[in-house]
């Protein structure tokens, strides 16, 4: 299924020429993980889903979601 996502992604982001970087990182704590990815690459912009499928849901946002927006002083989009 990820791969799939990817290759959709892979598609649209050609169609508008943007430049971007999949990065699939594994571990935990997993909102850590992103931020210290995106400061120590110099990310411009951190792109995240809105809810994960983990046990833990919020109703607005995912909880790894939520954690990072509030770890990073990056932007941050969060997609559905």
């Amino acid at each position: 299924m990820q791969r799939k996502f990817f290759e959709n992604v892979d598609s649209e982001a050609q169609d508008y020429k943007a430049v971007y970087e999949t990065v699939m990182l594994k571990g935990q704590p997993v909102a850590i993980l992103i931020k210290d990815y995106a400061d120590k690459n110099d990310i411009d912009i951190i792109v995240i889903g809105s809810r994960g499928h983990g046990k833990v849901k919020t109703a607005i946002t995912g909880s790894v979601a939520q954690d990072v927006f509030h770890r990073t002083k990056k932007p941050i989009l969060i997609v559905r």
